[in-house]
Parts: C-alpha cells; sequence; structure tokens
C-alpha cells in the first residue's frame, strides 16, 4: 500500500502464463483514502491489451516500411495540399519532408495545374488507379522521368490520392543511349555496299 494519499499509477507490462504465452497487459492502481486522507486499501484492475499491442506493433512496422521504401510515396488531399512523403520521394527531389509537407502538387509536378486537378481526381476515382509517366520538379528545378501509380483512398471521410512514384531518368537515358545505337546501326547496314 502506497502511503501518499490520492496516489495511483497505471502502467504496461508483459506476463507470462503458465501455458508460456506471453501477454500484454495495462495496470492501473489508485489508493483509497478515508475522511481524513489516510490511506485506507488500494484498488485497481488488469487488463489484457495483448491484440492492441499487436495492432500498434503492425502498424509501426507497416509505417517504418513505407518511410524507407525504395520506390518514393507521396500522399495528397483533394485539394492538392501534399500530406506526406517517404524518404526515397525526397531523396528524389531533394526537398526535405518538412519542405515538401508544406508545398502543393501544383508546385512539385510539372504541368499539373489547379484547373486539370478535378477532372484527373475524377479519372483516378472512375477508374480506380493510373499509372503513367510524367516529369517530377526538384528543389533545384531540374526535371525528372517518373512513373506515377496513383490511387484514391477514403480515410475518415477525407479522400487522398496515394502515388508511387519510380525514377525513370536512368531507363530514359538507357533508352536513348539504345535508340542512337539503332539509329547509327541503321545508318551503317544502308550505307554498306551491294
Amino acid at each position: 500500500l502506497h502511503t501518499q494519499p490520492g496516489y495511483s499509477s497505471a502502467r504496461d507490462y508483459r506476463i507470462i502464463r503458465k501455458d508460456g504465452a506471453i501477454r500484454w497487459v495495462h495496470e492501473f492502481v489508485t489508493n483509497i483514502c478515508d475522511r481524513n486522507g489516510k490511506p485506507e486499501y488500494v484498488q485497481g484492475a488488469i487488463y489484457d491489451i495483448t491484440e492492441q499491442k499487436q495492432v500498434e506493433e503492425r502498424l509501426l512496422i507497416t509505417q517504418f516500411s513505407v518511410d524507407h521504401a525504395a520506390v518514393g510515396i507521396l500522399w495528397a488531399d483533394a485539394e492538392g495540399n501534399i500530406v506526406y512523403v517517404n524518404n526515397a520521394f525526397c531523396r528524389l527531389t531533394g526537398y526535405t519532408q518538412d519542405e515538401l509537407v508544406r508545398k502543393t502538387l501544383f508546385d512539385i509536378v510539372t504541368g499539373f495545374t489547379r484547373e486539370h486537378r478535378k477532372a484527373f481526381w475524377d479519372e483516378i476515382r472512375s477508374k480506380g488507379s493510373k499509372t503513367y509517366e510524367g516529369f517530377q520538379r526538384t528543389k533545384e528545378g531540374k526535371e525528372v522521368a517518373v512513373e506515377r501509380s496513383i490511387n484514391i483512398v477514403n480515410y475518415a471521410g477525407r479522400e487522398y490520392g496515394c502515388a508511387f512514384v519510380r525514377d525513370l531518368s536512368g531507363w530514359k537515358e538507357i533508352e536513348q543511349r539504345l535508340q542512337h545505337e539503332q539509329y547509327l546501326l541503321a545508318n551503317l547496314l544502308d550505307n554498306l555496299p551491294d
């Protein structure tokens, strides 16, 4: 019995049951005092919170996986305000996460305008998703070729565009070199003596 009047505590901890199963519990304890303020007895409860802890762990793993995914991930609201970006998207654009969540899609997506937003959003909503190639504007003003796969998710009564953004600049360079080599080869073949 803790001797301080009005004392209470709450804590989470693990227990091991007789069958060896590990469970998480939440314990709440408080002193009940007499009329003079002297602690008389302790009242408390212990709740099994194992499922809650498992859900929290899955959410943490999911968030960690999204934050560290190899492909850029961006979430924006229906008005075009950026609400989340992962580390790969920051590396692609050269912005920090704090800088990007203060921007809109109109600031960083080449050719995307406020007038275009509603029709684009409606198209994704009607089709369920959209994958296309475009350009991403970096902090330095450079245009980077990307592939975007976008779908709309509803959460807590609001719509969000969830985009997976893949850097194509390396592929585009390879494609250009191949086209140039095909051109050279075609010229060489055309100029061979009969």
